[in-house]
């Protein structure tokens, strides 16, 4: 999966073999002086501070998530801006989540009043971060979004090895939020888009761009390299980038579904080889 975009401060696309975007109008940093291009450093992720009672701390124990993981995966997903709709598609999902008993009461499934994700999405990062990993366990294997977070930490923040999560924690977090869209239409409209492209030819090409005023599958692209989209779909929501453009596999679906309905991002996808497209609110034309 290749991708390219424009910043807000040039019309002009510009391609890129990794997703980061570079100002001319500022000095580049050395690669080693922990600054990203794109003003970001660890030292913005690791002053991010997380308040959480004894309780909080019990549910993170039974979901074997520890303390780091919480607050580098809010710290760092926190980044991503949800758009209003989105919060409010990914709230309406939390409140509808439910419990089931068997055996006489005596074992319970599901999202019980003391599960961790309703703590943590009362928070703005909290509810982005559960977004962002509730919206990947519904596409990708937990494994494989395990991957894809520790890509995308390494890529815009540079973490010194000691205070970045090991795959099983992240694996974990990705398992104590999977699940919580599945009330949600977010699924089925995935598993719809990916019947489109499909239908395409499979050979799609994907823009994102900001508006003027459950189907697990293996990733096409390497877990990096859907990273460095993340990088750049991070950049749309906080403003600092105008459009992008992804070119690539079924990946493509997955960023479409999420640019727009956790984003409000415009999305087009169009086929190259027949010249198909899908312009606009495209999830509900399916």
């Amino acid at each position: 999966m290749s991708s390219h975009w424009e910043d807000g401060t040039n019309d002009a696309d510009t391609s890129f073999k990794a997703i980061t975007a570079y100002d001319g109008r500022q000095p580049r940093q050395p690669p080693d002086s922990g600054q990203r291009r794109d003003g970001k450093s660890w030292s913005d992720l690791s002053s991010y501070t997380m308040q959480i009672s004894v309780d909080g701390f019990s549910r993170m124990s039974a979901a074997g998530v520890d303390g780091l993981t919480l607050s580098v995966g809010q710290g760092l997903l926190g980044v991503f801006k949800l758009s209003e709709l989105g919060e409010r598609r990914v709230q309406t999902a939390v409140e509808k989540l439910t419990k089931r008993r068997a055996f006489h009461k005596g074992l319970v499934f599901g999202f019980g009043s003391r599960h961790l994700v309703r703590s943590v999405t009362k928070t703005a990062e909290g509810l982005s971060c559960v977004a962002l990993c509730a919206s990947m366990g519904e596409f990708y294997g937990r494994d494989t979004c395990a991957s894809i977070l520790r890509e995308l930490l390494n890529l815009a923040f540079h973490p010194p090895p000691h205070l970045s999560p090991s795959l099983r924690q992240w694996a974990l977090m990705i398992e104590a939020f999977q699940g919580t869209l599945a009330v949600s239409d977010f699924g089925a409209l995935c598993g719809k888009m990916y019947q489109a492209y499909r239908s395409c030819g499979m050979d799609e090409r994907v823009s994102i761009s900001r508006p003027q005023r459950g189907l697990l599958m293996p990733p096409a692209g390497s877990t990096k390299q859907i990273a460095q989209a993340l990088v750049g779909l991070m950049k749309l929501t906080e403003g600092t980038m105008r459009a992008m453009t992804l070119t690539g596999g079924p990946d493509c679906v997955w960023f479409a579904v999420v640019a727009e309905w956790l984003f409000g991002l415009n999305v087009l996808m169009k086929n190259d080889r027949t010249g198909q497209e899908r312009e606009g609110k495209c999830l509900q034309k399916i």
